[in-house]
């Protein structure tokens, strides 16, 4: 009889997942004619002249993001670390006077997982 030998043994795994996406959303504004004229606000309608700086015609954002099995045992569980990268910017309908005209923002976010073991455990 050959006796089976198992490996129960703690291995450090390469990195398993890599992304990358990029999206943009753009709002079609219409002519000074499309607004509406109240007395008591001189234009009603989406970023339109004196319109808050909420109102954003553009948007875009970018992100990476990586996955990292750092420790893994079939009986213990797996340790993996996750990190990401996005970058939004964004830019309003109506710009006051001296504002920015557009807003950009880094961001980083990380996290640590712990897998509980799957299966039977001997």
């Amino acid at each position: 009889m050959i006796p089976q030998v198992r490996n129960n043994a703690a291995r450090a795994c390469p990195p398993r997942f890599r992304s990358a996406t990029r999206s943009a959303w753009r709002c079609i504004r219409g002519d000074a004619t499309s607004f509406v004229k109240v007395a008591s606000n001189p234009f009603i309608g989406f970023a339109g002249p004196n319109s808050p700086n909420s109102a954003n015609v553009k948007i875009q954002e970018a992100t990476l993001d990586a996955r990292h099995t750092i420790w893994s045992h079939p009986r213990y569980g797996a340790l993996e670390g996750l990190a990401q990268y996005s970058w939004v910017k964004r830019e309003p309908g109506f710009v006051a006077f001296g504002a920015p005209p557009d807003a950009n923002v880094h961001m980083l976010f990380a996290s640590m997982r712990f897998h509980l073991p799957g299966g039977r455990i001997d």
